[in-house]
């Protein structure tokens, strides 16, 4: 596991409301049940979007493509 420094100890601290031996001492879930409520909603796993990928100036970027349009190109083969 990482050292933190005590700055960044006392930062999620404060973010978070818990110390972080006690974030390590305790599962994911009840993490994240303690930040959904503090914060009033559930939590969201999201992932991202492929226009969000394409166009940030690397053109190493813009050959990314997702499985879904290599097997739609397959297809039509």
């Amino acid at each position: 596991m990482k050292n933190l420094t005590a700055l960044t100890e006392q930062n999620i601290q404060a973010r978070v409301g818990r110390s972080i031996q006690d974030i390590r001492a305790d599962a994911a879930t009840q993490t994240d049940r303690h930040i959904e409520k503090k914060i009033g909603k559930q939590l969201e796993v999201t992932s991202p979007r492929k226009h969000k990928l394409i166009g940030r100036g690397s053109p190493m970027l813009g050959r990314l493509s997702q499985t879904i349009d290599i097997d739609k190109r397959i297809a039509k083969i």
